[in-house]
């Protein structure tokens, strides 16, 4: 979902002395892909103050009000927030949300609006809380919460032991002797096993075990543009669901919609960590199913001047996957990194790093040229060398448009090998179908439908 250049996500409505705390929630929220407007960012000197403010509460669909005692007694904040109050009374679309910084007396109808707390919080508990209370919707855990109850004892104090004890020096006699006992045991059944392991395979022990699974963190890239028909688009929120089921436990995962401006795109679902085994998993896959199919439903609908740009996305791809595993770099030796792009790979955008690209069958070799002239001088290209990269193409080519204004899959093959050999990916990987796969015919890979 794209704001336009008039509009945004948020306008946070805040009292000079909470200057900080509104510039850390609008860097938090724009971090996360949301737009905001903020007067110390936005208002420039020689705008005329009363008509920013005006345009600011037209441009926003949404209003966050910095709850502190200096914005409950301040005059000229109460505007700011009545006016969203008043496109939403009763709250349904959520247009106004009030985060409280400070302990203040909320008076007059801010009581009736619930709002998210934020007094006394860890910085990470903090964030956790604002990105999860701007989210619409309901607010059900993903995780199972604990049991909070306690199960009590009949008997509060160990029983004394009626019969005859032994005497100390004897008790710690036969302790050492039984954990000395014990010790040599270990000691032996270790060196046996792992004797036995070097002998069978040399390979599988040593500083680096290959039996051991690395994390995975996947990110999945859908194209919800309104070139694709509905039941396409269909097909790519299954294809995305899909995809999220099929991870094993533990595994990152992030879903994002194919975006012309990739900065400041949002998630199509909040990103998540896998966790089926100590959460009623097959309710969550359904539900989780249900929200992608809504999203995207949605955003094609509203999308048919929607522009892709799968080139801009590339280096989005690289900041989210290093980012979802806390790293600065991709680093294959903790974590397996796979990207999906779920799109038909017809690029359709004004700003790339190539210069504006609209893929016709008249000029399919022209770009596969510029590609192989211009990319390689793109500096700082991203790396995607140890990213494991598929693309699915939700239907075949020759049932995706009987006109021939698109172009084929040759054509595309060979444009887009360009690109990615300049992300660091190798030649060959195109054939081995270990790196990198190209699937034309809207089915998941065969290594994730064999799971």
């Amino acid at each position: 979902m794209r704001a336009s250049d008039s509009q945004r996500d948020f306008f946070i409505s805040y009292n000079t002395a909470d200057r900080a705390w509104a510039e850390w929630i609008a860097w938090e929220l724009e971090e996360e892909g949301y737009t905001t407007i903020l007067q110390d960012w936005d208002f420039r000197p020689g705008q005329n103050f009363i008509i920013r403010m005006s345009q600011a509460a037209k441009q926003a669909q949404r209003t966050i009000a910095i709850l502190s005692p200096d914005y409950i007694g301040a005059d000229y904040t109460q505007p700011e927030w009545a006016a969203a109050f008043a496109r939403d009374p009763t709250g349904e679309k959520g247009l106004l949300v009030p985060v409280r910084v400070r302990e203040c007396d909320l008076q007059g109808l801010l009581p009736q609006v619930i709002y998210i707390d934020l007094v006394g919080l860890e910085q990470q508990t903090a964030r956790e809380r604002l990105l999860f209370g701007v989210l619409r919707g309901r607010a059900k855990p993903m995780e199972k919460p604990v049991f909070p109850g306690i199960i009590p004892r009949s008997v509060t104090e160990r029983p004394m032991f009626p019969g005859r004890e032994k005497s100390p020096i004897r008790k710690r006699q036969v302790r050492n002797k039984l954990l000395l006992f014990i010790s040599v045991g270990i000691i032996v059944f270790v060196a046996l096993i792992l004797l036995l392991l070097r002998t069978s395979n040399p390979d599988s022990v040593g500083p680096e075990r290959k039996d051991i699974p690395k994390t995975k963190v996947v990110l999945v890239l859908c194209d919800v543009t309104g070139s694709l028909t509905e039941s396409q688009s269909g097909r790519v929120a299954a294809l995305a669901a899909d995809i999220i089921d099929t991870l094993p436990g533990n595994s990152k995962y992030a879903v994002y919609p194919i975006n012309e401006d990739s900065g400041r795109t949002p998630p199509l679902i909040p990103s998540g960590i896998i966790q089926k085994h100590n959460t009623p998993y097959g309710r969550e896959k359904e539900e989780r199913r249900e929200e992608i199919e809504s999203r995207i439903n949605a955003l094609h609908k509203s999308n048919g001047n929607h522009k892709t740009c799968i080139l801009n996305m590339l280096w989005f791809a690289h900041e989210r996957l290093t980012r979802m595993a806390d790293l600065s770099i991709i680093d294959p030796s903790i974590f397996e990194f796979e990207l999906y792009i779920i799109s038909d790979m017809v690029e359709n955008c004004d700003d790339t790093p190539l210069g504006p690209i609209k893929m016709e069958d008249s000029n399919n070799l022209v770009l596969i040229q510029l590609a192989a002239n211009r990319f390689p001088q793109i500096p700082r290209a991203p790396d995607l060398s140890e990213v494991r990269i598929s693309v699915i193409v939700p239907s075949t080519f020759e049932s995706k448009d009987s006109s021939g204004s698109k172009p084929g899959s040759r054509y595309l093959k060979d444009f887009w090998r360009t690109i990615f050999m300049r992300c660091g990916l190798k030649e060959e990987w195109f054939w081995d179908h270990k790196h990198i796969d190209w699937i034309s015919n809207g089915e998941l890979p065969d290594r994730l439908r064999q799971q």
